[in-house]
């Protein structure tokens, strides 16, 4: 993951839409990022419980693979 698509994804997610990323967990693992809280982005992920919050820069650089960002229609 470069700074730009950091940057695309950190203000899509300011506009209130999630983005599907891929992880590396053990293998490769689909993940939703439901949105920012202060440097923090929020992570929802069928592997843990609730809604973790990761430091952004550190989760999106560091662990996300691929990212598809989504926008549901009204």
């Amino acid at each position: 993951m470069n700074d730009d698509t950091a940057r695309a994804i950190r203000e899509h997610l300011r506009s209130g839409d999630p983005v599907l990323a891929m992880i590396r967990v053990t293998g490769l693992h689909w993940i939703f990022l439901t949105g920012i809280d202060g440097d923090n982005v929020i992570v929802c992920d069928s592997l843990k419980d609730g809604l973790p919050r990761e430091p952004f820069n550190e989760f999106v650089l560091g662990r996300v693979k691929n990212a598809i960002l989504s926008r549901p229609s009204p």
